[in-house]
């Protein structure tokens, strides 16, 4: 086990970047109830790291900051560009205001996996942090025990799950809080920590203990060329290879403890209580008096329905609103689902997939949006302008292409009737 060193009790006052997003509001969570003074920071509570736009404002008398963004992107320049910006802009903001502990959160194996784009750019996020002057600690984790049911959609095809035998050390959402928050406190190390679960073995066992504890009749099969998001896994590539923090939540532990916290509702809605968390953390200081939260994105908003939140960091980007639902009655079993989706200036979607019923029409409103599905080219569609998604497509680029005009467009699912979730982020 790793010691860190605790600091004296001096009073510090601790920014979350992300503070409201799965792993950010349980950090403030636990920041607060130790009476540190926090302040949650995103982009619902006014404050975007690749804009700018708050940023000085949230970290004017910060001691600490814990960046817990992530890329809204798998694009490969779309993912090396946020990270790019967003970090310098807040390296920048930090050193003046002399900030004293940045906190970051990675991917354990982030730099073992070269095919993955999304690891790439999270590798130049490290460097960039290195090479500042202020005071770090890096923690890389383990995915997380809520990424399970995303990596088993990414990797289905029909009935069942493909998956290489590589190991996997998932760990719970509450243990990375707790570990991140951890950290924080104690003095900078200027080094990288690994945080893992207290299990580890192949991911295809542990997807398909998963799929049977939430009643999921898909059968895994281990398939060593099976790529995991894009990426060829080694034995190796996703756990620590050294001396690691852990976590202490199994498996089996985390979904008793999910049952607990929802004994309600379904087991499949009840593994991942992220999205529902955000929905009260309006009221953290920063976000107090602010402008009230909207829709959460149509990725996380019903990425919680298929028990698991995709991304190991927080994914804010579009405000959805559904605008018509309805079952189409001349073709049984079928819907029609009209959503409008409003990008703020500069906003980006999540990288994901659509359902494999679903046939998409999407038609821009206004401004101008840049978009990337399967192997299709990168095209700008203006106002007026439309494109068309096949079922089950991969969207891995839809941004806002400007920085300083909002966009707006109106996406219509053609699908069966019960075909949920209707779109599933990927890392």
């Amino acid at each position: 086990m790793i010691s860190v060193q605790r600091p004296t009790n001096e009073s510090k006052r601790i920014v979350v970047i992300g503070g409201t997003g799965l792993i950010g509001s349980k950090t403030v969570a636990i920041l607060h109830q130790g009476g540190a003074e926090v302040v949650a920071a995103s982009r619902k509570c006014g404050v975007n790291t690749f804009t700018g736009e708050g940023l000085k404002e949230a970290i004017a008398g910060g001691h600490v900051v814990i960046d817990l963004s992530h890329a809204p992107s798998l694009d490969a320049k779309a993912a090396l560009e946020f990270f790019d910006v967003s970090g310098k802009n807040l390296l920048a903001a930090e050193a003046a205001v002399g900030v004293q502990h940045h906190v970051a959160l990675s991917i354990v194996g982030v730099d073992r996996v070269p095919e993955q784009a999304y690891y790439r750019a999270k590798v130049a996020q490290e460097k960039l942090i290195e090479a500042s002057s202020i005071p770090y600690t890096i923690i890389r984790s383990t995915q997380f025990l809520e990424f399970l049911g995303g990596i088993a959609y990414a990797s289905t095809d029909g009935s069942v799950v493909r998956l290489p035998p590589g190991l996997l050390q998932p760990i719970a959402a509450d243990d990375v809080a707790a570990l991140v928050t951890e950290v924080a406190l104690a003095h900078p190390r200027n080094g990288i920590i690994e945080i893992a679960g207290p299990e580890r073995a192949p991911l295809n066992e542990i997807v398909a203990r998963y799929l049977k504890a939430v009643g999921d009749p898909r059968k895994v099969v281990k398939d060593p060329e099976a790529r995991y998001f894009g990426g060829r896994l080694e034995e190796e590539s996703l756990v620590p290879l050294g001396e690691a923090r852990l976590g202490h939540l199994t498996l089996e532990e985390w979904l008793r403890h999910s049952r607990k916290e929802a004994p309600e509702q379904p087991v499949a809605a009840r593994v991942d209580q992220g999205w529902k968390e955000d929905m009260k953390n309006e009221d953290q200081p920063l976000c107090r008096g602010r402008k009230p939260m909207k829709i959460r994105t149509i990725i996380a908003a019903i990425a919680f329905s298929m028990a698991g939140t995709v991304f190991a960091h927080e994914s804010e980007s579009e405000t959805v609103m559904k605008n018509f639902e309805a079952a189409i009655p001349n073709i049984p079993g079928k819907s029609l689902i009209a959503l409008e989706v409003d990008y703020a200036p500069g906003a980006v979607s999540p990288s994901h997939i659509h359902a494999k019923s679903a046939f998409i029409y999407a038609y821009v409103i206004s401004g101008a949006i840049e978009s990337k599905v399967d192997d299709g080219e990168t095209r700008i569609y203006r106002a007026g302008e439309s494109w068309s998604e096949a079922p089950g497509a991969t969207h891995s680029i839809s941004r806002n292409t400007s920085k300083t005009e909002p966009a707006k467009l109106l996406a219509i699912f053609v699908l069966d009737t019960n075909d949920n979730p209707l779109t599933t982020p990927i890392k």
